[in-house]
């Protein structure tokens, strides 16, 4: 990967980095990088296991005051280290304070943005080799037919998506309390868009999204998010995700209020916030490749082409005055994830790119 203009080498994996003789200074902004390469030679440094990337021999291991230890080579003076070494390395620098937070945070941020990609990569060259077997063709048409619900060709995540877990878990929690006094939670929890507006209930606007008429309805939506939330909380990361999540729930139902300020009727319900979750994959994994099953063919299309059909359904639908479902609930939310996740791509690039230039 390329970052402040040298060419580094860095493991997708682990996130560690080799920096050939020099490049430590280049990056940190540090005149020199102090004896501790000279000590490699030294007796308190040990041989190891690694070797030199640049085909020296066993590289050398040199243990620092701070608790990092450093991988090196004596003779080319080429380094290895693992993510956050750098950190603990910076105290050892005749002038620590010229390697600043900002440059190291610059270089994670590069290593971050490298496995991102090399991530995408992988994932679309082993989906491609996905064979879709029977298997695939049943569970497509016994649980999806004939609704078209979305099934993952391969998708797979980095971290356990423990807040979309969460989410699930307390949408179900709650619709379990629905079944011993539906009526009471629905008219307690639901927004009713008239009675907002005049100041009642404003509590609503977050527990209405945690609320299930029956079901089914309940079933479609941990469905949905199930499917979608798991990959945008692995690109966002859990505070970011929640923020998404609560944030498009509340777009939703404001868009909701928007189109119908003078309803009656309780709002309830996770698709606006679900909607949001939906538009962040749009915009963050457009390739990725979802089974459907048409009539009784099983077939793969693009996720940009299943969710911009999602959508368009949802303007049609809406246009249409179609009684039942909060249409623009779902069209403000899907619209608010797809700016969310734009946004948090441009602030990351500037982010970036600023602390290269720092």
């Amino acid at each position: 990967m390329s970052h402040m203009e040298v060419a580094l080498d860095c493991c997708v994996e682990c996130k560690g980095l080799w920096f050939d003789g020099g490049e430590v200074e280049r990056i940190i902004g540090a005149g020199t990088a102090g004896p501790f390469r000279q000590n490699l030679s030294g007796p308190d440094s040990t041989p190891t296991r690694l070797p030199c990337p640049r085909a020296h021999g066993r590289m050398r291991e040199l243990p620092l005051e701070s608790g990092v230890v450093i991988d090196g080579c004596p003779k080319c003076g080429g380094v290895w280290m693992g993510r956050g070494d750098l950190l603990r390395f910076r105290a050892h620098l005749p002038q620590p304070e010229v390697a600043s937070d900002d440059r190291i945070e610059g270089l994670h941020l590069r290593v971050d943005e490298a496995q991102r990609e090399a991530d995408d990569r992988r994932i679309a060259a082993a989906e491609s080799e996905v064979k879709s077997g029977r298997r695939h063709w049943i569970l497509q048409f016994l649980f999806q037919f004939p609704t078209t619900l979305p099934m993952e060709v391969y998708s797979p995540v980095r971290h356990r998506p423990l807040a979309t877990y969460g989410l699930i878990a307390l949408n179900v929690l709650v619709f379990v309390l629905q079944m011993f006094s539906p009526d009471m939670l629905i008219s307690r929890f639901g927004l009713v868009p008239s009675a907002f507006l005049h100041g009642t209930a404003p509590w609503t606007m977050l527990t209405a999204m945690f609320t299930h008429g029956n079901f089914l309805h309940l079933l479609g939506n941990v469905y949905f998010l199930g499917v979608f939330g798991d990959n945008v909380e692995d690109r966002l990361g859990v505070g970011e995700y929640l923020a998404l999540y609560l944030v498009g729930g509340i777009a939703a139902t404001l868009a909701h209020i928007a189109s119908d300020p003078a309803s009656t009727s309780p709002l309830i319900g996770a698709s606006g916030a679900i909607a949001a979750v939906m538009g962040a994959y749009l915009y963050l994994f457009p390739q990725r490749r979802l089974y459907m099953m048409v009539i009784v063919k099983l077939i793969r299309v693009r996720a940009v082409w299943y969710l911009g059909l999602y959508l368009a359904l949802q303007l049609f639908w809406a246009a249409q005055g179609a009684p039942g479902v909060a249409w623009w609930a779902h069209i403000g939310g899907f619209v608010l994830g797809v700016a969310a996740a734009a946004g948090h791509r441009a602030l990351l690039r500037r982010r970036l790119a600023a602390l290269e230039q720092g």
